[in-house]
Formats: structure tokens, C-alpha cells, sequence
């Protein structure tokens, strides 16, 4: 499984920037791959499970119950 967290281009966005190193401390906790992507979005932080060929957006409380956290 990779996570995927969407982050405002730039930075400039102290939730993606505590939701990064939430995710990269859990990725070594669980066992997961974790990338970071600068991208437009309509809201940030924004993330993605990327698993068995397909990619689902996932809001944090859906990943937070996907993690068991």
C-alpha cells in the first residue's frame, strides 16, 4: 500500500506540513510506502490510497480507520 499526501504547491500550508510528518512517523509505524506530491488541488491536505492497481481519495479520518489509528 502507498499513501499519497497532496500538498500546496509552494508550502505555505501548516496542516500539510504536520500531516507530512504524521504520515512519514506512521509509514515507518505501519509499514507503508508514503509519497509527497505538490499539486493544485481544491483543498490541502489532501490524500490518496494507492493500492492493487487503483487509486482512491480518502479523506484523513477515512485514512486514519484505513491505518487502525
Amino acid at each position: 500500500m502507498k499513501i499519497e499526501l497532496i500538498t500546496k504547491p509552494g508550502g505555505g500550508c501548516p496542516p500539510c506540513d504536520k500531516a507530512k510528518i504524521e504520515l512519514k512517523n506512521l509509514a515507518k509505524e505501519k509499514d507503508f510506502e508514503f509519497i509527497v506530491t505538490e499539486a493544485e488541488h481544491d483543498f490541502w491536505p489532501a490524500y490518496k490510497i494507492h493500492e492493487d492497481g487503483t487509486t482512491t481519495d480518502v479523506t484523513r479520518k477515512a485514512l486514519n480507520e484505513r491505518l487502525g489509528i
